[in-house]
């Protein structure tokens, strides 16, 4: 069937398998859309810091003699065509409006995963260990290292999450990408091109003016070119037999009693500790993204009220215990607030003290757990909070701050002990109070997580990306304006420097990733802290069923 003829063709009878994932069941077309625009956008984020990068070193047009580059610009377009794809046939319905692009994106996707494990490859096996090679041609070391990886990655994540087939005899589209490649080369090198250190070569093992080699690396070239497609059919065909598996598995049925996203991830954590492997429940994963995906989720509601002051780990509805734990953790981060601020007042320098990301994160834990706290009082002093209504303002600024100071603080934690530290650098004036402050802001944000009963949701990943935003902007404002650190560096972060804005963009745009994985550790955390707490604890019905009566006042006589 593979070596058929019309193979060759980018003709496909089912469309579907073009804007549906492999993984689900249903005919949704958001879930995979939305993966798609987010490959897209980091595609677009690595081509422009590639691009500032390169065009603040030397000349600009340098940039398009590299298949690097070339690879990134097809990395672009393919996961740009999958988004349309899916994006056409989300806001249209018809397939007859995708045809055209269809094989447009088909016609990408194959050229472009086989060119991007091929450039990996070629890196990592004849550039990376070359040190006179990597001296000369590294314009900034960790970009040459991302893009080198992160090319690869993306369309990986494309084929995994996709349900196109991938034939055998189209080895000749990206064959066909490496061909016209080596023209370029070729013609390039007879036109008098040069490369931006002034060889005549674009890549040593690539130079015209020694042909024989140069002749054999290209039929080597082309042979691995081949081989590696073959990989890419192998890995597809992996992915439905795996797909198709799963789908065969057996049914477990996902509860509703909690819309939250904590319940589900329960089902799910439940069914992966109860069962055998063979039987693990693919359908609850794919109910809770179901479920969470719903905009009603972007929302700040939640059908009970009771989880936002009573704690998961009680059995009775006495918001007493939790109160008194909550203020324990205001009280910590105002100490540590008022502390850091103190140093600072003393060595005369307050006025830094309000650029650093960490004090940032700190301020949003002394907002978070003193709104925690006054929830709490609240129902202390009057009562439960009633279900016949949407949650009251201050649960659902109390819930929008712990959103983002929970994977803010892990950020933040992570940020200070695998760069700053090493590098010696401090934002603290005092070096224990700065050892300090980078990990009791996580802990405080962890064990108020841990003593929750609320729920996280996945679309309120928007949260702490918007407050992530507003100090990145905060940050080009303060370049903008003049503004400099304690030592009167022109920089807040030496790796957040906005006057080589290339490395910036790329820094800004993988810590925007690592926060998003943050939100689902965190996520996966609340579900655990679900899962044990139901194990260990018998929440059973109130002691007290008269639901209207403030918590410190008797209720029988």
């Amino acid at each position: 069937m593979k070596f058929r003829l019309q193979m060759l063709d980018m003709t496909h009878e089912d469309l579907s398998d073009f804007y549906l994932s492999a993984f689900q069941k249903d005919v949704s077309l958001w879930p995979l859309f939305l993966f798609r625009l987010v490959l897209f956008c980091g595609s677009i984020a690595t081509v422009i810091a590639s691009m500032i990068i390169m065009s603040h070193d030397m000349a600009f047009k340098y940039w398009f003699i590299f298949l690097t580059h070339w690879g990134l610009i097809f990395n672009t377009v393919a996961t740009g065509l999958a988004c349309a794809v899916s994006g056409v046939k989300l806001f249209t319905g018809l397939d007859s409006s995708i045809n055209t692009l269809v094989k447009w994106y088909w016609v990408s996707f194959n050229s472009t995963i086989t060119i991007a494990f091929f450039i990996t490859a070629f890196y990592w096996t004849l550039l990376s260990d070359n040190e006179e090679i990597t001296q000369e041609l590294d314009f900034d070391p960790v970009l040459d290292v991302f893009v080198h990886g992160i090319n690869s990655v993306v369309m990986f994540c494309l084929l995994v999450t996709s349900r196109q087939p991938t034939r055998v005899l189209h080895f000749y589209v990206p064959l066909t990408l490496g061909i016209v490649y080596m023209l370029f080369s070729l013609l390039y090198y007879f036109f008098g091109g040069l490369n931006p250190f002034g060889g005549v070569w674009i890549y040593p093992m690539l130079d015209w003016s020694e042909p024989g080699p140069t002749i054999l690396l290209v039929v080597i070239s082309a042979l691995l070119m081949i081989v590696v497609h073959f990989v890419v059919v192998s890995m597809t065909l992996i992915r439905d037999a795996v797909t198709k598996s799963c789908k065969q598995s057996t049914v477990l049925p996902i509860s509703d009693e909690d819309n939250g996203v904590s319940r589900n991830l329960y089902t799910v954590g439940r069914a992966v500790l109860l069962l055998p492997i063979q039987h693990i429940e693919m359908s609850a994963v794919k109910s809770y993204f179901v479920q969470e995906w719903k905009a009603s989720m972007l929302t700040l509601e939640h059908p009970k009220p009771s989880d936002f002051y009573t704690s998961c780990w009680q059995t009775t509805r006495s918001s007493v215990p939790f109160l008194i734990w909550r203020a324990i953790l205001f009280l910590t981060a105002l100490g540590i607030v008022l502390t850091s601020m103190i140093i600072y007042i003393q060595n005369g320098s307050f006025g830094y003290w309000f650029i650093y990301l960490t004090h940032w994160g700190l301020m949003s834990i002394l907002f978070a757990t003193g709104f925690a706290t006054a929830v709490s009082a609240r129902c202390y002093l009057y009562g439960p909070i009633s279900t016949e209504f949407k949650l009251p303002w201050y649960v659902k600024i109390y819930w929008t701050l712990f959103n983002i100071a929970t994977p803010l603080a892990f950020l933040i934690t992570i940020f200070y002990w695998t760069v700053l530290y090493e590098a010696g650098i401090e934002e603290e004036l005092n070096h224990g109070l700065d050892v300090a402050v980078h990990g009791l802001n996580s802990l405080v944000m962890f064990l108020l997580l841990c003593s929750s009963a609320h729920p996280g949701r996945l679309l309120h990943i928007y949260q702490p990306l918007v407050f992530a935003t507003i100090y990145m902007l905060f940050s080009v404002i303060y370049h903008a304006a003049g503004g400099t650190d304690q030592k009167g560096n022109a920089y807040i972060y030496p790796v957040v420097n906005w006057s080589e804005p290339g490395t910036t963009v790329l820094v800004v745009f993988i810590t925007g990733l690592l926060l998003v994985v943050l939100h689902l550790v965190t996520l996966g955390l609340s579900a655990l802290r679900d899962l044990v707490a139901t194990r260990l604890i018998n929440r059973g019905a109130p002691a007290n069923p008269n639901e209207g009566v403030p918590l410190r006042q008797p209720v029988y006589a």
